[in-house]
């Protein structure tokens, strides 16, 4: 700054200006990575809390009302619990439905990639094993698949 005048000069401007570049570039690229990162994790939590629910409500229904009606059709994808109680995957809409109604209310976010039962028997035993597997994807590409088990009484 020159004696006698008020102000700062072209080069003091632009000395200043390029040193805050310096400084504030690095820790804008460090706040934005931990962003990301956190609302990934946060994505990934969410995902793994609902897939971890339906299973659950699966397990419940199974153990509440399975007996010799259950029944595993369509390849794999519906679930008939009872008669009253279906589970069917839609792979066109990307949906798990329960009686007609989706499962995940809030399938914007949420999409079901796979879902998948398999009733196989358990040799030398009155029993059958229903496996069941879920795949679920957020617009974000985070997939979580989960695996659940039930054994059935046959007789």
């Amino acid at each position: 700054m020159c004696k006698g005048k008020n102000g700062a000069t072209l080069i003091e401007v632009v000395s200043t200006v390029a040193i805050l570049f310096v400084v504030l570039a690095p820790l804008s690229l460090i706040f934005n990575t931990w962003y990301d990162d956190y609302y990934e994790e946060n994505y990934r939590v969410m995902l793994q809390k609902r897939s971890m629910e339906t299973m659950q409500q699966i397990m419940q229904d199974l153990r509440m009302f399975a007996d010799g009606n259950t029944a595993v059709v369509d390849s794999g994808t519906k679930l008939f619990i009872k008669g009253d109680l279906i589970y069917s995957y839609s792979p066109y809409q990307k949906k798990l439905f329960k009686n007609s109604t989706s499962v995940f209310l809030d399938s914007e976010t949420i999409e079901v990639t796979a879902f998948n039962v398999e009733e196989t028997s358990v040799p030398d035993n009155d029993s059958s094993l229903i496996n069941i597997t879920i795949t679920l994807k957020t617009k974000r590409n985070i997939e979580i698949t989960l695996q659940n088990s039930y054994r059935r009484k046959l007789g």
